[in-house]
């Protein structure tokens, strides 16, 4: 599954939302009160009802990130306390990232991270 991330497009979401909730609505509010013989009721409901829409969608989005980002943080508390290998030889702390580890260190001489054997 791919990993959701809405920090590129949320905000056109909630802008676009905006539009549909209340700009669009409230110039077709504007043009009833100008051509009081329209009828432009049935319009600003539709225009509302997209807007609505539009943010259900984005609460569903969003709440899928925070699962997504719930569990990738479960699965990287259950792997804190190791060290990853790397191509050229090396290894990775899983706590802080510091990658001058070896696989004959004990602890991460950059945070004090005791690993844990596998």
């Amino acid at each position: 599954m791919k990993k959701i991330n809405s920090n590129g497009y949320g905000h056109r979401f909630l802008l676009l939302a905006a539009l549909f909730l209340a700009g669009i609505p409230a110039c077709l509010a504007i043009l009833r009160w100008a051509l009081p013989g329209a009828d432009i009721g049935a319009w600003i409901l539709a225009s509302r009802i997209v807007g609505g829409g539009i943010l259900l969608s984005l609460a569903i989005l969003l709440l899928i990130e925070f699962r997504q980002d719930r569990r990738l943080a479960k699965a990287h508390e259950k792997t804190r306390r190791s060290r990853a290998p790397l191509r050229g030889g090396g290894c990775e702390c899983q706590a802080c990232g510091n990658r001058r580890v070896t696989e004959r260190d004990a602890a991460c001489a950059l945070c004090g991270t005791r690993f844990e054997s596998l």
